[in-house]
């Protein structure tokens, strides 16, 4: 009788397409977005923030992976020039008091938006936090990293990219 109901359900979910939507990774556009900074201004993101490439970290306080990245993008924040990095985080389906309470024991220069009803996530399709999404001026995704990241990981990408940019332009 196992043996039945297994089969039935494998055939179920290969019939159904039982799949996740493929979340945006490089070379796809980063979605425009409307969310609250802590002081309940709407920001649009990541059009508001004008930078040679955009960190977009996306996460909660419900994860503790998701808690562990402060320092890391904080150390980020204080590495580069505000003209070749904006770092923003989206923190998704909490409410500001509950966001602002956390962040009371942390150093954190970088912008902290909320996201309570978490369109972030929907928009770019993400199913697992935290994710971080490296975008560049167009709004084109770089790099999509899952999971914790180490500031020398985000700085192998940034650099990365810069030198690619870089020998672009010296070929034209």
């Amino acid at each position: 009788m196992k043996s039945l109901l297994y089969l039935f359900f494998t055939g179920l979910v290969f019939l159904t397409g039982c799949t996740r939507p493929e979340a945006l990774g490089p070379g796809a556009t980063f979605p425009a977005l409307s969310v609250e900074n802590l002081s309940g201004e709407t920001v649009a993101v990541p059009a508001q923030f004008s930078a040679e490439m955009r960190l977009i970290s996306i996460r909660t306080l419900g994860c503790r992976f998701c808690k562990s990245d402060f320092a890391e993008m904080e150390k980020l924040y204080q590495y580069y020039d505000r003209d070749k990095l904006a770092i923003f985080v989206i923190n998704v389906g909490f409410e500001k008091k509950n966001v602002a309470d956390f962040l009371r024991d942390k150093t954190v220069s970088f912008p902290v938006l909320v996201d309570k009803a978490m369109e972030s996530m929907k928009l770019t399709k993400t199913t697992i936090l935290p994710v971080v999404y490296l975008i560049d001026s167009r709004d084109v995704i770089i790099a999509r990293i899952q999971g914790s990241f180490s500031f020398e990981e985000i700085r192998y990408e940034i650099d990365s990219f810069a030198e690619k940019s870089l020998r672009e332009k010296n070929s034209l």
